[in-house]
């Protein structure tokens, strides 16, 4: 009679499990069905000749191929800035290169300069959450946290709504764009695997 109890309540749970488990694949599915159309507006915009016109300006870009410069340029440009820096990024880590980060802007929130700090809902929840590192710059004045899409599993048609933004931009003039996200993972060079990847410094 006890064994015939245990096996009927691991069924139980085991039922929850499978519907718990079908409800998140089926709202993950579902929602990519039908895809959201452009508008008319957008189309009209994005057609404007200005988007490709050739002109002469005083912008000079260069390429970031190795991992400890990518680091240093970040480092550089958050320590210059005066007025606002606004950092986009998929993922970001408590580990040795983003402590440095964390701690160059909270030195800049120090300094009156806005900090604006965009991350994906997904990754933030993974490696932010009750981070303490990450409480300590969000509760600066000068400093905001968003959170793009935050990870619900109650809402598992918005799961795959993710935001794969990487830039750095110091006072609206000059930036950092690429593939990096801000850990170790792509930048510095600590001990651990490493991702090859490029970023685009524009002054």
């Amino acid at each position: 009679m006890k064994k015939y109890k245990i096996c009927k309540i691991l069924l139980v749970i085991l039922a929850i499990f499978l519907c718990v488990a079908f409800y998140e694949l089926l709202g993950i599915c579902v929602a990519y069905k039908k895809q959201p159309e452009v508008s008319n507006t957008t189309k009209k915009e994005t057609k404007n000749g200005s988007w490709n016109e050739c002109s002469e300006n005083t912008e000079r870009a260069v390429i970031i191929e190795k991992n400890p410069e990518a680091l240093l340029q970040r480092v550089r440009l958050i320590k210059n800035a005066k007025k606002e820096i606004i950092l986009s990024t998929f993922a970001f880590q408590s580990d040795e290169s983003g402590k440095l980060i964390l701690g160059a802007l909270h030195d800049a929130a120090d300094r009156g300069v806005h900090i604006r700090l965009l991350v994906d809902g997904m990754e933030s929840w993974i490696d932010m959450e009750g981070n303490p590192y990450f409480y300590g710059l969000s509760s600066h004045e000068n400093a905001e946290i968003k959170l793009y899409n935050k990870a619900n599993p109650l809402k598992p048609w918005k799961m795959m709504g993710r935001m794969h933004d990487k830039y750095l931009i110091a006072d609206g003039k000059r930036y950092i764009l690429g593939g990096r996200n801000t850990y170790n993972y792509f930048l510095g060079d600590f001990p651990g695997h490493k991702n090859y990847d490029r970023d685009v410094l524009v002054v």
